[in-house]
């Protein structure tokens, strides 16, 4: 069984499309981002719509605009409500229509959360509460009272992209990206204390879901993870037949129970027995926060984290990197700075007269996870190729030694030739893409991060992490990090990478031992580069006066992560007799069990879905902690699914893409599973890079 991301997204655009003719079109950033990996702004345009603006409360209609479509992947509740009133009291619209990606249920609930304290009911039907306070707007603003207005709220799940080619899929959700697992140690007897009683009459009946319950979480994390799990539903609501949902973490389990919910209400009226259904889909839910050592390493060896990290996000973008396409130019001129010149990106849209080989290629390939030295030659090859049949020279070049600057040069030979840059330009695009990301100076830091990583890994104790040698060994690791620090400028190193340095060797984790002098070397150096105009783009510009010490203190919830689980708690791994000390990522070793047909059930990993539409609620976490005490049955292994989903709230890295990849490929090998092939899909909510995770764990925390 397959689920085809992209034309998922297609047939909501569909949706969408016919209501934007001889309108003007209002859309946010995350729709924008979405719009973005589907055919892009012509999309709009093509279909008729006569002017798209920013969903801004300083943007407004043309005197002679009277139609406005609204397009906003949240729910219209909050600043997104505002916005939209803003634009209709400046404007002179007769018909609206606002798309949104939240539905009534979480409209429901945002009003509840922002909404408490306020003695006003609330709204039985959402949607047309908004529709009839859109119409008084319009009517407030029309000069004449006895026309017409017309006003509609749609819901449409617009919160996902496909990163990937036709072969594979990485699943992101631009709406999400800010939303990032928190540690719950301090919160966690607050938590459980707040739940009621079986048999007792719940104290908050306004408020009866989980993660409303969970005041531990801000009003705002509630609410995304409604949206969150509501968007989910809807995405395996599109897929026929049997679905369950598992979960590791707290977010996850949140996330996972609001949705077995929802699965539990749309399947109430079935009356089909689970064991008389084939399990077709298996969704994973993990914590990011269970392995922040794979997405803080450098050493990953999948070309897709190498271009995250190194190259800027396309304006306004959180998916999608900005490529400098002045090596195109023409006529050249030496010592000219070219200004306003068009970027490129990774996403491909069809454009006439564009050859459609390989060109496509490279999003399947990062999306698969495939290696650097790869990538690099097959792009070699199609360049030529391309310059070839364009003409734009006649002979392949002498072979020599394939390095970024070497697939710059022969782009470079493109310029002047605008027929051949428009048959080629996304490969162009792409490759122009993959050498300015290895020939960056971050790469060349990459380089030597990763080399100190293994040095250090290599020190890290295999032993109880009590044991005197353990925090004899610690306390060497960290002092050589000391030392890093300390030399960072000399070595070209930033205070974010050794920051990241930091995060990677904790969730390890490290010995309990004195940082005393480890927090004070910090502290320097961020009041140092706080100083210093030309790392204004570090972590520590609006953060270098805040106490160190909180930092170290979120450092010892990350070695405490996975201090609850049975067998998934070690991130490393000792390999043959040299004692060689290797990294072994948390998805990775998840994978391996998931997809091996002998291991029922996988350790650590709750279902919140058994049966069809019933939610395993408490059970399931019963089942997951003590299942050899109950006698119940365990319900499907995910690993028995047609499809398998791995979502992971926080983000996923490339080198997790690749792992899982290979993960598949070996398993399905095997006869167990030869007769019965699957697909899986990673998924996400960003692409993560060591700095990205710096920002959301730490600099979060300080707000």
């Amino acid at each position: 069984m397959s689920v085809d991301v992209q034309k998922l997204n297609d047939d909501l655009w569909d949706v969408i499309l016919p209501q934007v003719k001889n309108s003007a079109v209002f859309i946010d950033d995350n729709a924008a981002e979405c719009l973005h990996w589907n055919g892009g702004v012509m999309k709009l345009i093509n279909a008729g719509a006569v002017a798209v603006k920013e969903f801004s409360p300083l943007e407004s209609g043309l005197p002679n605009q009277t139609k406005a479509v609204f397009l906003t992947c949240s729910p219209l509740v909050g600043r997104a409500r505002t916005t939209m009133d803003a634009v209709i009291k400046a404007s002179n619209f007769s018909s609206c229509v606002a798309v949104t990606g939240g539905g009534k249920k979480v409209h429901a609930m945002a009003y509840s959360l922002l909404d408490e304290g306020n003695s006003a009911p609330l709204p039985q039907d959402p949607f047309y509460t908004i529709e009839a306070e859109m119409r008084d707007l319009m009517m407030a603003e029309n000069r004449d009272p006895e026309k017409v207005v017309e006003a509609k709220v749609i819901f449409l799940p617009l919160f996902a992209i496909n990163f990937g080619g036709e072969k594979n899929h990485i699943l992101l959700t631009p709406p999400f990206v800010g939303l990032f697992p928190t540690f719950q140690f301090e919160s966690s007897k607050s938590y459980k204390s707040g739940k009621p009683h079986p048999g007792k009459k719940e104290p908050h009946k306004k408020q009866p879901h989980a993660i409303l319950d969970d005041v531990s979480l801000t009003k705002d994390i509630r609410l995304s993870l409604v949206h969150l799990a509501d968007s989910l539903h809807c995405l395996l609501n599109k897929i026929s037949g049997r679905t369950e949902v598992y979960s590791l973490g707290h977010f996850s389990n949140l996330i996972a129970g609001e949705i077995s919910r929802r699965k539990a209400e749309s399947w109430s009226n079935l009356t089909v027995q689970s064991g008389d259904v084939s399990l077709d889909a298996s969704l994973i839910l993990v914590d990011r926060t269970l392995d922040l050592a794979t997405p803080c390493s450098h050493g990953s060896s999948a070309l897709l984290d190498r271009i995250m990290a190194a190259l800027p996000h396309l304006p306004g973008h959180t998916t999608d990197v900005a490529v400098d396409m002045t090596a195109l130019r023409h006529p050249k001129k030496s010592g000219v700075n070219v200004v306003g010149y068009p970027l490129g990106c990774l996403a491909t849209v069809s454009v006439p007269g564009e050859k459609t080989g390989g060109q496509g290629e490279l999003l399947d390939l990062l999306a698969s996870g495939r290696r650097q030295k790869e990538i690099i030659l097959g792009l070699h090859r199609q360049i030529v190729s391309a310059a070839i049949s364009s003409k734009v020279r006649s002979t392949p070049p002498k072979a020599e030694r394939i390095t970024p600057k070497v697939i710059e040069a022969l782009i470079e030979e493109f310029a002047g030739h605008p027929n051949a840059v428009q048959s080629y330009g996304t490969l162009l695009q792409h490759s122009l893409c993959v050498s300015q990301a290895l020939a960056h100076p971050i790469s060349q830091m990459f380089d030597y991060m990763s080399g100190a990583e293994k040095v250090l890994l290599q020190n890290l104790s295999l032993e109880d992490g009590k044991s005197p040698s353990a925090v004899e060994k610690t306390k060497e690791i960290l002092n050589q990090v000391e030392m890093m620090i300390c030399s960072r400028h000399d070595r070209g190193f930033t205070m974010n990478a050794l920051l990241a340095l930091l995060v990677h060797l904790f969730a390890l984790p490290l010995a309990t031992v004195d940082y005393s002098s480890l927090k004070n070397s910090v502290q320097t150096a961020l009041e140092e580069d706080f100083n210093e105009e030309e790392l204004g783009g570090e972590f520590s510009v609006n953060d270098a006066s805040v106490d160190v010490s909180h930092i170290f203190r979120v450092l010892e919830y990350v070695s405490k992560a996975r201090e609850n689980l049975r067998k998934y708690r070690t991130l490393y791994s000792q390999e043959y007799s040299q004692r060689t000390v290797t990294l072994r990522p948390f998805l990775a070793q998840l994978m391996v069990d998931v997809l091996n047909p002998s291991l029922t059930p996988v350790p650590d990993l709750v279902c919140m879905t058994t049966g069809v539409g019933h939610s395993a609620g408490i059970t399931g976490l019963l089942r997951s902690s003590f299942g050899h005490l109950m006698s119940a049955a365990w319900p499907n292994p995910p690993g028995e699914a047609k499809l398998v989903i791995v979502f992971v709230i926080g983000g996923i890295t490339g080198e997790e893409v690749r792992l899982i990849r290979e993960t598949l490929w070996s398993v399905k090998d095997k006869t167990a599973l030869a007769a019965a092939p699957k697909t899986v899909i990673v998924g996400g909510t960003q692409i993560l890079s060591p700095d990205d995770v710096v920002k959301s764990l730490l600099a979060a925390n300080w707000q």
